[in-house]
């Protein structure tokens, strides 16, 4: 694994329950004998149960770029998602996965005189899935947003900790990208080139996400569903030139989960005859409870249509145990659309893509086959679990 900064006082967790918790809560203030900071102190502090301090996602707003890639403080949670699948010039095939998750302490600036002083903590994930050889990489590093040693820039867009960074310049189009996305660790590293070859994609109603009927249990959402990507995958020593798509997901929220769901399953998924679809649902605790499910296809020509909750679904058809904790993941999903004739078999590339460290998750790649009316489907895409 590679090393992680002493700087950083912050991981996430998922707990059984599928909510994110923040483990570390920073607690600066000035001592009596001058200026000092309090060390990290223990705390939990809830998704679902926000500060109220902070703003909760309860009506649409118009989503403007490139003002809205960068970071939205008043809002407790956020994260810069890229996911992909590479391939070098033999064929041989990789899954990547980039991210950035901010978690806010406090939604006002610590009144202090110090260089040290944030209300702002970053986590970054990465991860490389080979194929051919059935292996799974993955790392984590994180600090404070103080210092410059982690933080967002809207214009020229930029994401980061330390030198784990995502950046780049606005495109043509309507939130459209052209991205660097850099990554180093232990035993591997990457480092592409991501254009946009569609507009962003709102998601629910004018970018708001419900994942709920309750109000508030919503996020701020876009996606930029395909992204031209080239470079270079580093595994173990190996330098492999790679070509493919990738997938970016930004979210921002302070409230998402009812106390009665307890994880996600989410897909993304990048179809051959140029297309993209994006699904998801909200699982709850009772199974005789229905999911909260939603699903979206791309066009062409970067058009997107809803589908309707009651045309999606999700049935698991082979699950996958973790050799961590025995925790089951549908690793293989028949997916059902009858709105629109489709019909999927969606596959994970090699099973064990699960991630364990700060906080544990299943996140790889999948392939896609199926039919939609009399003609084949096919595609690569990402699949998350959590709450397994």
């Amino acid at each position: 694994m590679g090393t992680k900064t002493t700087l950083g006082i912050a991981t996430f967790v998922v707990l059984s329950t599928g909510v994110v918790v923040w483990l570390m809560n920073w607690s600066p203030k000035l001592e009596d004998s001058g200026e000092q900071f309090q060390k990290p102190v223990l705390g939990n502090v809830l998704l679902e149960s926000s500060d109220s301090h902070f703003e909760s996602v309860t009506k649409s707003r118009l989503l403007e770029f490139p003002q809205d890639h960068g970071s939205h403080p008043e809002f407790q949670t956020e994260w810069w998602y890229f996911t992909g699948n590479l391939k070098n010039n033999e064929g041989r095939q990789f899954g990547y996965q980039f991210t950035v998750f901010r978690r806010a302490l406090s939604r006002d600036s610590p009144n202090l005189d110090s260089d040290w002083a944030t209300s702002q903590a970053y986590l970054a994930h990465a991860g490389v899935t080979d194929v051919q050889s059935k292996r799974y990489f993955a790392d984590e590093i994180y600090s404070l947003g103080a210092l410059n040693l982690a933080g967002v820039r809207a214009e020229p867009f930029s994401v980061w900790v330390e030198n784990w960074i995502a950046e780049g310049s606005a495109g043509q189009c309507a939130g459209c990208l052209t991205l660097s996305i850099k990554s180093e660790s232990d035993d591997f590293s990457f480092s592409l080139h991501l254009d946009s070859a569609k507009p962003a994609v709102l998601h629910g109603e004018r970018g708001v996400s419900r994942k709920s009927t309750i109000p508030g249990n919503a996020s701020y959402y876009y996606s930029l569903s395909r992204l031209r990507t080239s470079g270079t995958l580093t595994i173990q020593g190996e330098s492999i030139t790679v070509s493919g798509d990738s997938w970016m997901d930004h979210e921002w929220f302070s409230s998402v989960l009812d106390e009665g769901q307890s994880g996600w399953d989410w897909f993304s998924l990048q179809l051959d005859d140029r297309r993209e679809m994006m699904l998801f649902q909200v699982r709850n605790h009772d199974p005789t409870v229905e999911t909260f499910k939603y699903g979206v296809v791309v066009d062409q020509r970067g058009q997107s249509e809803l589908i309707p909750p009651d045309q999606i679904t999700l049935i698991p058809a082979r699950v996958w145990k973790s050799n961590h904790n025995q925790s089951e993941y549908p690793v293989h999903w028949k997916i059902e659309i009858p709105s629109h004739n489709i019909r999927l078999d969606v596959e994970s590339l090699i099973d064990a893509q699960e991630r364990d460290d700060s906080f544990r998750y299943w996140e790889g790649a999948v392939r896609v086959s199926g039919m939609q009316s009399n003609q084949p489907i096919t595609g690569l895409g990402y699949l998350e679990m959590t709450g397994y």
